[in-house]
């Protein structure tokens, strides 16, 4: 049975996985940086949503177990925190604002 540990493993692996493809043209990659983001910021924003994914995973159960309404799970205070952590841990901007969305 899935659970929210899973759920947020997997959005952290996805995360993961979505960088070290290759070759991405245009893009930072495994043996590609941009000047202003490398590959290895893109591995430390994976992992720093891990917090907030498990958080967004947790309170979405509880919203299919019924004890909480969509309204209640705070999805832009976790999208926030993403946000923060991932600059906390990196430093050097949006690498992966499309993720958490």
């Amino acid at each position: 049975m899935l659970t929210p540990e899973d759920l947020a493993r997997m959005a952290q692996l996805a995360s993961a996985l979505e960088v070290c493809g290759h070759p991405k043209p245009g893009n930072v990659h495994r043996t590609s940086d941009f000047p202003d983001s490398t590959f290895e910021q893109f591995v430390a924003s994976t992992i720093a949503i891990g917090p907030a994914m498990l958080l967004a995973a947790r309170r979405g159960f509880s919203v299919g177990r019924g004890e909480l309404s969509r309204g209640e799970v705070g999805l832009g205070g976790i999208m926030r925190e993403a946000m923060g952590e991932t600059r906390r841990w990196q430093r050097d901007g949006n690498t992966n604002l499309g993720t958490i969305l």
